[in-house]
């Protein structure tokens, strides 16, 4: 199958990976953090996370989660912490086995189209 490349692996990143192995495609995944979860991931101080230490959702879980996979435990309350998200991102990507498919600490700094052809390259480091 064709190869697809999916930049940053927090909730759409791990649902591309995901639909994309479901339909026999090649995937290479990339992030530049050492885990999914984007946003829902607290970085170091000074890093690009917007996740704090009170934050929570302001969308239930039943919201938050996906269709085809139910929290898997249960929360602190009906709008649940970000840390908890993250967690549900983490046992998705376990679920599903979409961790093989991403290059963890990896950043993407260029994408173009190759002149005259369907094809991208994409360089990472």
């Amino acid at each position: 199958g064709a190869l697809v490349a999916v930049v940053g692996c927090g909730s759409i990143g791990l649902t591309a990976v995901r639909w994309a192995r479901e339909r026999g495609l090649r995937v290479a995944a990339f992030d530049r953090s050492a885990g999914c979860g984007g946003v829902w991931r607290a970085g170091p101080p000074g890093s690009h996370s917007p996740a704090y230490d009170s934050l929570f959702t302001n969308s239930s879980q039943r919201t938050m989660q996906l269709s085809d996979f139910p929290f898997p435990f249960k929360t602190s309350g009906p709008f649940p912490r970000h840390d908890e998200i993250l967690r549900y991102y983490e046992a998705y990507a376990e679920y599903f086995d979409l961790n093989r498919h991403v290059r963890w600490n990896t950043e993407v700094f260029d994408v173009r189209k190759a002149d005259g052809a369907k094809l991208w390259t994409v360089r990472a480091r």
